[in-house]
């Protein structure tokens, strides 16, 4: 793969992250602090792990790290977001784009899984607490 190739693929998997993550936080929440998702594609030598970190004032980041085995490269990325919760929802607000997902965390308080409200909430991406 070469490696404008590489950066066309992260530029096409950071707009699918954007449009498909994100969260909140408050003092009590348990969806403060940082949360990872780790994506490997068997077909192919590139990997990544996406980690979103919520703050308690409401504000937080996303960080994409791309891996191409093949390349020995690593690309990254980060995105600044505010939020706000409105009950199970989070609205997540980017420079350009404002994202509101549907979210669920896990009893024991380790996973968090975001729906995607646009496609009806058919797809999720669950995350890990780090």
């Amino acid at each position: 793969m070469k490696k404008t190739d590489l950066k066309t693929l992260l530029a096409i998997l950071l707009m699918a992250v954007i449009s498909t993550t994100l969260f909140s936080c408050k003092d009590d929440d348990p969806i403060i602090g940082t949360w990872i998702y780790h994506y490997e594609n068997n077909n192919s030598d590139v990997s990544y792990d996406e980690i979103v970190c919520f703050k308690s004032n409401g504000t937080g980041y996303e960080r994409v790290i791309m891996y191409s085995s093949s390349l020995d490269a690593k690309e990254e990325a980060q995105f600044d977001f505010t939020y706000k919760i409105n009950g199970n929802e989070v609205t997540v607000f980017f420079d350009d784009k404002t994202i509101t997902r549907m979210f669920i965390i896990s009893d024991d308080g380790k996973k968090l899984t975001l729906y995607n409200l646009d496609d009806g909430g058919d797809s999720a991406t669950t995350y890990t607490k780090k």
